[in-house]
């Protein structure tokens, strides 16, 4: 587990913050994890629309998914 994951973990559990979803913490540290990673990928994206145009966007987000 990377650093990022682990203190979120613990920043989960430390607020009791998995309770009402009886979520273990290290499962929603990874959730938010990639939720963050998605994000990052969604900005990319963005940033290559401006630059390129919304057709090679496409183009590229179609081959990933």
């Amino acid at each position: 587990m990377n650093g990022l994951r682990l203190d979120l973990a613990d920043l989960l559990n430390r607020h009791s913050a998995e309770n009402e979803s009886d979520t273990p913490d290290f499962l929603l540290a990874r959730f938010l994890e990639r939720c963050l990673q998605a994000f990052d990928e969604a900005v990319s994206a963005r940033s290559r629309w401006y630059r390129c145009g919304s057709d090679e966007v496409e183009a590229n987000t179609e081959s990933v998914a």
